[in-house]
């Protein structure tokens, strides 16, 4: 319990640093994704308007987040062995 607690402290103190990595990782990996689903529809990103593909952007980076908290929440409970 006192890792636990120490654990808790420390992604606290840090919250900030933590959520902006986070945010910009999921960002690089979705910007990836909708770079990928382009080039297999056989266009560039030049044929798309900025506010397009900040759209797909937001959209691919919802879907990331859906994931993880997904996998997250399988993870907790298999750790708590409640799966």
């Amino acid at each position: 319990m006192k890792i636990m607690n120490e654990l808790k402290s420390k992604i606290l103190l840090n919250y900030d640093d933590y959520s902006s990595r986070i945010s910009r990782v999921i960002r690089e990996k979705a910007i990836k994704a909708v770079k990928v689903r382009i080039a297999f529809a056989n266009k560039s990103v030049k044929e798309f308007e900025p506010d397009d593909l900040e759209v797909m952007i937001k959209a691919e980076e919802e879907k990331l987040k859906a994931r993880y908290k997904e996998n997250l929440g399988i993870a907790l409970l298999a750790y708590l062995g409640l799966g």
